[in-house]
């Protein structure tokens, strides 16, 4: 996405600019660093946040019902990320596993019943 040295330090500063299209995002993230360098501090989150406001094109509400299903898929692939991110050998791996099972079978529930 963005040159080495010159990326996003967490996952919360990356999602934001997850809701440009990726030719926009390097100029998001650089104008928020610059004005958090301006300031003389790091960027945050809050920063990423306003860019990407400021350049997400105004849409009919038909037309931001279509992106829904898209955002969905990424933010499962973050959830995933996340997940993944649990060790083999941490005590409460099963348990985490069983909650977000839990959770999809639910969500799936109430789907179906709308």
């Amino acid at each position: 996405m963005l040159p080495i040295g010159n990326k996003p330090a967490n996952e919360a500063q990356a999602r934001p600019l997850a809701k440009l299209p990726a030719s926009e995002q390097p100029e998001a993230w650089q104008a928020a660093t610059d004005k958090a360098q301006d300031k003389g501090r790091a960027v945050t989150t809050k920063d990423v946040e306003k860019e990407v406001e400021i350049r997400l094109p105004v849409m009919s509400r038909s037309e931001a019902k279509k992106l829904r299903p898209c955002m969905g898929v990424k933010f499962a692939e973050l959830a995933i990320l996340d997940l993944e991110r649990i060790e083999k050998n941490d005590e409460k791996r099963d348990e985490a596993f069983d909650q977000v099972e839990d959770w999809i079978r639910n969500a799936r529930k109430d789907t179906v019943a709308q």
